[in-house]
């Protein structure tokens, strides 16, 4: 089958323009619900109220006297992971609101990590992303609300930090042998020093050591004077 690439180069534009503005759509539809997200959470101030919905990516207001359930830390983990990550976008990318958006969601941080304290479930993976959020949410403070001199003065010396700690770690670590080593050639001199002196004694036992002398020497002085 023979394709016309020319009789289809018409049609492409106004297709990168349809699948342009879906994307488009789609993005700012899970901005909304992001927003929603925020705004509900940091006005309630608290996720352990168990007022709520949680559907997929979405949390609202429960209205349902009747509906009762409890959500564990897993199935929050999506909806919390999607409204970071959709602010964080924002945040990036449209400077109209910048500041406040970041302070809000640190905001929606500290509420989401009292939830996981509180709660009787541990989930290694919730906490990892806990760490990346925070240290995302960290940069982003740095860079738009402290500003680019001083986030990047902090990069640099926290580079410096790691330097500094990784050689004073060698430093630190070649000295540890060296000390080793020089105690345990300490020890092997006193050891050799304390054979010696253990030879020593040992000869002075066979011979009978300077006492005897001095006692066989005023014998044989007593002999002489016998003697004589």
């Amino acid at each position: 089958m023979n394709v016309h690439w020319e009789k289809l180069k018409p049609i492409q534009k106004p297709f990168k323009n349809i699948i342009n503005k879906y994307i488009y759509m789609k993005k700012t539809m899970n901005s909304e619900i992001a927003l929603q997200n925020l705004s509900f959470i940091t006005e309630e101030e608290s996720l352990t109220k168990n007022n709520y919905v949680l559907k997929n990516n979405r949390i609202f207001s429960n209205t349902d006297a009747n509906f009762d359930q409890m959500y564990s830390v897993k199935d929050m983990e999506y909806m919390i992971y999607f409204t970071f990550n959709e602010c964080f976008y924002l945040i990036e990318n449209y400077p109209e609101g910048r500041k406040s958006l970041i302070r809000k969601v640190y905001q929606l941080y500290d509420i989401v990590e009292e939830y996981y304290e509180n709660s009787s479930e541990k989930d290694k993976v919730f906490e990892e992303m806990l760490d990346k959020l925070e240290e995302k949410l960290d940069t982003l403070y740095s860079r738009y609300i402290l500003g680019l001199c001083t986030y990047y003065s902090e990069i640099f010396c926290n580079k410096i930090y790691d330097i500094l700690y990784d050689c004073a770690k060698e430093v630190f670590y070649k000295k540890g042998i060296y000390a080793r080593r020089i105690v345990e050639e300490g020890s092997d001199s006193d050891t050799e020093e304390g054979e010696n002196e253990s030879k020593e004694n040992n000869t002075e036992g066979a011979t009978g050591g300077p006492r005897e002398e001095r006692e066989n020497e005023s014998k044989e002085e007593t002999t002489k004077n016998k003697e004589d």
